[in-house]
């Protein structure tokens, strides 16, 4: 479960490099094709991550695992997207880690 968990937060992560790598690009144009290469690899990162939350088969767990790490969303606030209890998506949550697969 704690991998699943680092896993699904190496998302955010990626997006985050690429962001910098883009600045780097604007700072460094001579890199710029270095930079290129760095970005798809993040981005085919995330595609993964997208594609591995897309199989979960219960659409709850697949919605509370995409609202927490790839938009960065709280469980509070997505409990409240959701109408359910704080707790009970932190049940949820702990549920789709368990059933996630990479």
């Amino acid at each position: 479960m704690n991998r699943n968990k680092e896993y699904l937060n190496s998302y955010l992560l990626q997006s985050d490099t690429i962001r910098i790598l883009n600045e780097m690009i604007l700072k460094n144009p001579s890199q710029k094709n270095q930079y290129l290469k760095r970005i798809k690899i993040c981005e085919n990162k995330r595609y993964a991550i997208e594609n591995s939350i897309e199989k979960m088969k219960d659409p709850r767990l697949r919605v509370i695992l995409y609202e927490k790490y790839v938009c960065g969303r709280t469980l509070e606030e997505i409990s409240l997207i959701l109408n359910y209890s704080k707790r009970h998506i932190e049940r949820l949550h702990i549920a789709a880690l368990k059933l996630f697969e990479i």
